[in-house]
């Protein structure tokens, strides 16, 4: 199972350009649709923590994935895998041809896999969005974007304050229901 994790995150990191959220619907594919080692619902909630966590989507999305089917040694095995192909490929690159990304023919290649990329990271944004729809949710982005582009408000406090408006709603929920808060 460990090897299979690892060349199954291989071979995702080796043939996804555009970085770690292109690579998202990629492995949602090949994990659980294909392989289906995890549910959808369990993909998404990897993708809350990995995105979450400080540090790069795919390495943390590979890193839960793995633990979460192989344990440490999976959650390795993913991690190397994800990794591998592009510090290869670009050791390759650095190695042999220093010139590669000035010549014309890449850069149009480039230019090209953009829209791909833009394709790709859109679908995640609106599967997660379709998957976790909620009025309340709607709105807070509405304010947060607003907020963000009318004041100039630090992201960060925007964090926080996202943190706040989901305690408070679930402090409310439960308060109607009649439960405990805490």
């Amino acid at each position: 199972m460990i090897m299979r994790l690892f060349v199954q995150f291989f071979r995702i990191g080796l043939f996804t350009i555009g970085g770690g959220y292109a690579m998202v619907p990629i492995i949602e594919h090949e994990i659980s649709t294909t392989a289906k080692l995890l549910s959808k619902a369990e993909i998404d909630h990897v993708l809350l923590v990995a995105q979450s966590a400080p540090g790069p989507i795919a390495v943390n999305t590979a890193f839960l994935i793995g633990r979460h089917i192989g344990g440490w040694k999976g959650a390795v095995a993913t991690c190397l895998g994800v990794s591998l192909p592009s510090f290869l490929i670009i050791l390759l690159i650095a190695i042999h041809l220093s010139g590669f990304f000035e010549l014309p023919e890449v850069m149009s290649s480039f230019r090209g896999i953009r829209g791909a990329v833009v394709a790709l990271i859109a679908l995640t944004g609106i599967r997660v969005a379709r998957r976790t729809f909620s009025v309340f949710l709607v709105i807070l982005a509405v304010i947060w974007f607003l907020l963000l582009i009318l004041t100039g408000i630090n992201p960060y406090q925007i964090v926080a304050l996202s943190v706040a408006a989901g305690l408070v709603r679930e402090f409310l929920r439960r308060r109607r229901k009649g439960g405990k808060a805490g």
